[in-house]
């Protein structure tokens, strides 16, 4: 919708805006008439509603913190570098958010998984699915930033232009590195959800929103877009650590350093993409391919992955159940 009316409109932007309206007004009308008809709507009691309410309320300076970490260097930069430089870090910003792609399917997927566990009185079961989906998305996460830091010539230019490619070149790596971060706490803060804890994302993440605003008013006059980029990767950090720790608090979990060093050690060899010379589309779509197969190929040999949970993958894709732990 947005396309089309920006195409009928010759770039009238508030036309634009009312397709997104439009667009998300469908989704929203889908969902609901999805929802009645396969579940129905019940009546809505007090007391249900102050669980929500308890339960929703504290996410709430989570949502404004949000905006906090990942905008508010919008306005440093444009401040004290102006639009050019705003409109790299923007950019860049877009290709590093392709790192946390996995992330919402994997939520989607695994949170009633952890919500059955947890009213089973399983915690140890909410840790090992937990580690375990960790495990994977660092399996393709840890690659994807070797990957946009290496092809960041070739890819930069399909979005800007080439004078904007040799400070966009240097933002992919640090910001690409703290959405690896920000992607894996997603998943970790799923335990707060299951146990009622959601007053531990509002005050990370509100924590983690100051602690950028301080920065960026520190570093951003004397460093432009390189130092925003290093005060996101600060906040995600933050977030990432703040909570593994609580989550620690709630259940064990247990993270794989030894796999982890395995993905980031054969991942550095993606880095020798980076004397390719400029590559048009069809060929850096080819080269993508390629180190895609060929790192999965070394993870292979280097037996990263236990049979057992080779085992355990392949039951999942085939959604075999009888061999789930």
């Amino acid at each position: 919708c947005i396309a089309l009316a920006i195409f009928a409109s010759n770039g009238d932007l508030s036309v634009a805006l009312l397709g997104y309206i439009v667009a998300q007004t469908a989704v929203l009308i889908a969902m609901l008439a999805h929802i009645s008809w396969n579940y129905g709507f019940s009546k809505l009691h007090l007391r249900d509603a102050k669980l929500y309410l308890f339960f929703i309320i504290p996410t709430i300076p989570a949502m404004f913190a949000d905006w906090l970490y990942n905008n508010s260097d919008r306005y440093f930069i444009v401040h004290y570098g102006g639009l050019s430089e705003v409109a790299i870090y923007n950019t860049a910003y877009l290709l590093a958010q392709l790192v946390m792609i996995p992330v919402m399917p994997i939520n989607k997927v695994l949170l009633p998984t952890l919500v059955r566990f947890w009213e089973q009185k399983r915690p140890d079961q909410v840790g090992v699915f937990l580690a375990s989906t960790l495990k994977y998305y660092i399996l393709v996460g840890i690659p994807a930033v070797f990957g946009l830091t290496a092809l960041a010539g070739s890819v930069f230019p399909l979005l800007a232009t080439q004078e904007f490619v040799p400070l966009g070149s240097k933002l992919i790596p640090i910001l690409a590195s703290g959405m690896l971060l920000y992607g894996a706490s997603y998943i970790i803060m799923l335990v707060f959800y299951v146990n009622d804890k959601t007053a531990y994302i509002g005050w990370l993440s509100l924590l983690a929103g100051v602690v950028n605003v301080l920065l960026n008013m520190l570093v951003v006059p004397i460093w432009g877009s390189i130092g925003a980029g290093v005060t996101s990767f600060v906040s995600y950090a933050i977030i990432f650590l703040g909570s593994l720790y609580l989550c620690r608090t709630i259940i064990p979990l247990k993270l794989d350093f030894r796999f982890m060093l395995k993905c980031a050690v054969i991942s550095s060899l993606i880095l020798g993409l980076s004397w390719l010379p400029k590559l048009n589309l069809p060929w850096l779509t080819t080269v993508v391919v390629a180190a895609a197969i060929v790192y999965f190929f070394l993870i292979y040999l280097t037996s990263a992955i236990p049979d057992n949970e080779k085992l355990f993958l392949r039951n999942l894709l085939l959604k075999r159940r009888k061999d789930l732990p």
